[in-house]
C-alpha cells in the first residue's frame, strides 16, 4: 500500500513538472475578436532563476516584445499577463487563461477591460523571449550635476 501511494505522488509530481516543461517554447495563433480577430505570438521560457518569463507581439495592435507578467503554469492551466500596454485603468491589464494538452497546443479565454474572447495556440519552436531593455550608469561628467552645467555646455557648442 505505502508503494502505490509513494508511485501516486512520483507520477503526480512528474506530471505536474511536465505540464510546466510543456508550456515553454513560442505559441502563435489567433484571439477571436469578433469582427477583429488578432495574430498572436506569445513566447514563454525560464530565466537563469528558473522564474517564468516571457513576451507577446500583436501585430494588428503594434505590440511587440511587450513584457508578460503574473506568469502563472500549473499543471496544465496558465495564465499570464501584459504588462504595460492594453491595460484598462478599472479593469486592469489584459490577460490570457488557458489550458495545454496533448498536441502541443493551449486555448482559452483573452480578457481586456471587462470583454473577453477566446484564443488558441500552437507550439511552433523554441521560445524567443523579447527582454526589457536595460541602461547603463552614466558617469559623473556626462550629469548635470557635473562641474559644469548643461546650459554653459549648450551655450558653448553653439
Amino acid at each position: 500500500m505505502r508503494t502505490l501511494i509513494a508511485l501516486a505522488v512520483w507520477l503526480a509530481a512528474s506530471f505536474s513538472c511536465l505540464a510546466a516543461d510543456t508550456a515553454a517554447g513560442r505559441w502563435e495563433g489567433r484571439v477571436q475578436v469578433p469582427g477583429f480577430p488578432l495574430q498572436v505570438v506569445i513566447d514563454l521560457d525560464h530565466d537563469a532563476a528558473g522564474a517564468w518569463i516571457g513576451s507577446v507581439i500583436i501585430p494588428e495592435l503594434n505590440i511587440k516584445g511587450v513584457q508578460l507578467t503574473d506568469i502563472d503554469v500549473h499543471d496544465a492551466e496558465v495564465s499570464l499577463a501584459i504588462k504595460g500596454a492594453l491595460a484598462d485603468p478599472q479593469a486592469g491589464p489584459a490577460k490570457f487563461h488557458a489550458r495545454l494538452d496533448a498536441a502541443n497546443s493551449m486555448a482559452g479565454d483573452f480578457t481586456q477591460a471587462g470583454n473577453s474572447a477566446t484564443f488558441s495556440l500552437r507550439r511552433t519552436g523554441r521560445a524567443q523571449v523579447d527582454l526589457p531593455l536595460r541602461s547603463s550608469a552614466v558617469a559623473g561628467e556626462f550629469t548635470a550635476s557635473g562641474s559644469a552645467s548643461t546650459n554653459s555646455w549648450v551655450t558653448h557648442a553653439m
